[in-house]
């Protein structure tokens, strides 16, 4: 673990981080700019400056911001993942902007770089953005699909836009000169084929005719509108394996807690429930008084699930038999060095957090309801001021004076009764239920091809579509005593960041609380049983006694392999075949090391390092070889 403070430019507001999977960079998005370090091995320490700063302009001008109108370009949400064979960072801005540059573009700039250059950080202007466009409002949920080369975005008009790029470039037509005819379809000359940002207008178009997937696809690019909540949308994730090349699925939830899965090529919901109208009323109101929101979502890959013998390994606990699955609540007692008590209980507080919890408690919300956005800004130290987003706010359509959803797709609203965006947080006086109202009938219904994980502000739970749903709650992942000078941190409690490591069969969410949970996916020896089990928190609570974790909100995790163990730039992705290429790493290592960053409010980053430990041939996978350090 090492603890590495980042220098806090001035006017930072808010913050977001992610590491390439292939290059040695970590990104920082830092209000409207993006900070582009490269970590030393093997402490993880940054350089006092970045290497690069991308600051790219705005789709148009005049263009104003959602949560605070004056300052538009705030970015909201930070991504790193493959399209064809490119690597992308995407970004989303609260104005609606989308951008997105290469990672290899970025690098090839680093590279070029002369050692006796100043060590003032680069400029972006000569890069050039791999992709921009402006999805309407406050941009949130980000995806991307890999070999179907597609982009998602969802956005405070509670319609989340899908970009489906062509599979190949003009040059490559039937004919022309250009590449190979042979040539990958998937782009693997790494061009997008037509460029959406230089004239979206005409570069574009909307995909309205649901049904089939479109026959000119190869060649142009396609905006597809996908339309049915009716409250805002943090979380969207595209179901990026090879057992959906095409692009056909993507998941989200929106903040009422309601997740739809959707056929994007169709335009329809295929699943549409929530976790709550799975759970049952009377569990929900014996063991959840407040109302499950929705913060995070996920789609699993079925062969990420690692095989395990009986109960207590499949799950970390004996598991709670609840309506339609199980709760392994329990298993939070089970994980060594974990304290229920955050380190702030241990100090007596210094003036300073004194005057700081007296100014949280006398700050006013714009409304009553727990998500909503706050409107004041929490002051870190005398040059910067820290605005921590808690998420996409809630308003009506008719608030926002739009009453029509955008894009059109009425099959979704006729006579559809949602829930209102009104519930106050409390007791709950109904639930959603799974009534198929606005999906495909339960007789076109067939089985998904990936597992859903979402996540509220306290639980983590799996959803497995196989005729019969069986459900994996983990309740209060993250449950600690908060000292009365601390309590402010509480309006961060929401579980807003999920990071897969399918090659170790791991999960990472992280709570803006401070802490974050790595999780091991399991299916129990001979059955269906599909689980996962809590394995580890951080930090440890040896750590907080060292008083190594900040008294501030997390507000970024990101997870890449640790330097010398990256996945070969050639687009094979993260599980190539072994005949394909056997890595130089492996013969130290029985498997690839991954670092996991956390990084803080107040600019501190904490780094772990999580693999696997040798097997034994002859038995099965023991659960202590998770390495975690």
């Amino acid at each position: 673990m090492t603890i590495r403070s980042l220098d806090r430019p001035h006017g930072a507001t808010t913050l977001s981080t992610g590491l390439s999977q292939y290059r040695n960079l970590y990104f920082v998005a830092l209000a409207h700019q993006i900070y582009v370090f490269n970590p030393e091995f093997p402490t993880q320490i940054l350089q006092s400056q970045p290497a690069l700063i991308l600051d790219p302009p705005p789709t148009r001008p005049q263009l104003v911001g959602y949560i605070d109108p004056g300052q538009p370009h705030i970015i909201n949400q930070l991504i790193v993942g493959d399209l064809g064979i490119e690597e992308l960072i995407i970004c989303a801005r609260d104005s609606g902007d989308v951008f997105a540059y290469t990672t290899r573009s970025i690098d090839a700039l680093l590279r070029a770089q002369s050692p006796f250059q100043d060590s003032r950080p680069l400029g972006s202007e000569s890069l050039r953005p791999y992709f921009m466009t402006n999805v309407g409002m406050s941009a949130w949920g980000l995806a991307v699909h890999k070999t179907s080369r597609m982009i998602a975005a969802s956005s405070n008009t509670h319609d989340i836009t899908v970009f489906a790029f062509a599979l190949q470039c003009e040059s490559s037509r039937e004919g022309s000169e250009g590449p190979d005819k042979n040539e990958s379809r998937i782009g693997s000359n790494g061009d997008m084929g037509l460029a959406m940002d230089e004239n979206p207008e005409k570069q574009v178009s909307d995909w309205n005719q649901p049904g089939t997937l479109p026959i000119e696809r190869s060649l142009q690019n396609l905006r597809i509108t996908l339309s049915g909540h009716e409250t805002n949308i943090p979380s969207i994730s595209f179901c990026n394996t090879e057992d959906d090349q095409s692009g056909e699925y993507l998941v989200s939830t929106d903040i009422e807690g309601e997740l739809i899965v959707w056929d994007i090529w169709k335009k329809v919901a295929i699943r549409r429930f929530s976790l709550a109208s799975q759970l049952g009323q009377a569990w929900l109101d014996r063991r959840y008084p407040l109302k499950m929101l929705g913060w995070g979502v996920l789609c699993l890959n079925y062969r990420s699930f690692r095989l395990t013998e009986g109960s207590f390994e499949t799950f970390g606990c004996e598991p709670e038999s609840i309506p339609k699955g199980w709760d392994i609540s329990c298993s939070r007692n089970m994980v060594k060095d974990n304290s229920a008590w955050h380190p702030g209980c241990n100090l007596v507080p210094t003036d300073d957090e004194i005057d700081e919890a007296i100014a949280q408690d006398s700050d006013d919300y714009e409304d009553s309801d727990e998500y909503e956005e706050l409107e004041d800004e929490d002051s870190l130290d005398g040059d910067v001021t820290m605005h921590i987003p808690s998420g996409p706010n809630l308003s009506s359509p008719g608030e926002n004076g739009n009453n029509q959803s955008s894009g059109g797709y009425s099959a979704l609203n006729e006579n559809a009764s949602y829930p209102t965006n009104r519930a106050k947080v409390g007791p709950r006086k109904a639930v959603i239920a799974d009534t198929g109202r606005g999906t495909a009938s339960r007789s076109e219904q067939q089985n998904l091809p990936f597992g859903i994980m979402c996540t509220s502000e306290r639980e983590v739970a799996t959803l497995i579509d196989d005729s019969c749903p069986k459900i994996v709650i983990l309740g209060d992942v993250f449950h600690q005593k908060l000292p009365p000078h601390l309590n402010w941190l509480s309006r961060f409690e929401r579980i807003n960041m999920i990071m897969p490591i399918s090659e170790l069969g791991v999960v990472v969410v992280g709570s803006q609380l401070g802490r974050a949970a790595i999780l091991t996916l399991t299916q129990m020896r001979g059955t269906k049983q599909y689980a996962f089990r809590l394995e580890r928190i951080v930090p440890f609570g040896s750590q907080e006694d060292q008083c190594a974790r900040p008294k501030m909100p997390l507000l970024g995790i990101a997870v890449a392999p640790i330097q010398g163990h990256e996945f070969e730039a050639v687009g094979l992705g993260p599980n190539p075949p072994e005949e394909e290429r056997r890595e130089s790493w492996r013969a130290a290592d029985s498997s690839r090391r991954y670092r996991l960053l956390l990084t803080y409010s107040d600019h501190t980053m904490l780094s772990y390092e999580i693999s696997r430990g040798k097997r034994h041939e002859s038995k099965v996978e023991k659960w202590n070889d998770l390495l975690v350090f």
